[in-house]
């Protein structure tokens, strides 16, 4: 099997590895929108997007790279969904990680950064908009939020590095 192949078929499991963690997260997140009284509206949006990520997986007309980038895209709407509405910042950080963790693998620096970024834009949402975790804030909650904020480029950093490792090893 070439390199051409392995690359191949790696991305296609990494690629199953993101629809299912983003199956997990959408369903997460609707029960939550029940239990927590979130936005009912956007129930109908999750639902829809999780069946076209699927959709396009099962009937593979589309490119890999082009169902990559769309649930990709929803895995990120999903991920800036959950910061804005969940009430501690630091319950953002898990899922955040995972996400990246998962577009690390991809290998698609495209979608790494744009995780970074809405990442980055949904942890700063969620501290803005909910001016009660702002106000109580303290040297501890300080420091948690940092952490958070220092995880998501540690993460790609780390899991990149962990990557290129595995890749020479298999060259060699």
């Amino acid at each position: 099997m070439g390199t051409g192949q392995v690359d191949n078929e790696l991305k296609k499991i990494v690629y199953l590895c993101m629809l299912m963690a983003t199956s997990i997260l959408a369903a997460m997140i609707v029960a939550l929108s029940i239990i927590l009284s979130w936005d009912i509206w956007m129930l109908p949006v999750i639902f829809v997007g999780t069946a076209v990520c699927w959709t396009i997986y099962v009937v593979n007309q589309a490119s890999q790279r082009t169902q990559i980038y769309v649930c990709g895209t929803f895995a990120m709407f999903l991920v800036l969904y959950y910061c804005t509405k969940i009430k501690t910042i630091y319950d953002c950080g898990t899922v955040i990680v995972i996400m990246i963790f998962v577009f690390t693998f991809l290998g698609d620096k495209i979608l790494i950064w744009s995780g970074i970024i809405v990442s980055f834009v949904g942890l700063t949402m969620n501290l803005l908009t909910d001016s009660e975790n702002l106000q109580e804030l303290d040297l501890y909650g300080i420091v948690r939020t940092i952490m958070v904020y220092l995880m998501i480029p540690f993460s790609a950093v780390l899991i990149r590095r962990i990557v290129r490792a595995w890749s020479d090893t298999e060259r060699k």
